[in-house]
């Protein structure tokens, strides 16, 4: 009897590991947009070459650390915003100098920083499923 208990045991355990993997694992990681040492006040930086080597999932958690005095964060509404640097519409503009923003789904997160688009500070975060 002991014998099916512990197979009934382990067979729940790869079952919630395999459907529910945020219960054993975590939600998410969370990532110091730049780096660990890097803040978000650096037009010169290549945000998105950071981006592009970093593997993002839905439920990962971007960590955006400046000055309030002097920067910001804009969530574009859309690919096109991001490109021409439109500040409005926008999903959200962040001013706390320790932003903490969740992928909360899978496709594209357009950020940028207003006033320092045009130079180069923002970056696209493609977020997998």
């Amino acid at each position: 009897m002991a014998r099916y208990k512990t197979k009934a045991a382990a067979l729940i355990g790869i079952a919630l590991l395999v459907v529910f993997p945020s219960m054993v694992f975590g939600s998410g990681v969370i990532w110091v947009v730049g780096g660990e040492d890097a803040k978000w006040e650096s037009p010169g930086f290549d945000y998105q070459a950071w981006s592009d080597s970093m593997r993002f999932w839905a439920g990962d958690e971007l960590v955006f650390k400046y000055d309030p005095s002097s920067y910001n964060v804009v969530v574009a509404a859309s690919q096109d915003d991001y490109d021409q640097c439109n500040l409005v519409p926008n999903l959200g503009v962040y001013s706390s100098g320790q932003d903490a923003l969740i992928l909360t789904s899978p496709g594209n997160y357009y950020f940028m920083c207003q006033g320092l688009c045009e130079s180069g500070m923002k970056f696209v975060a493609r977020a997998k499923e």
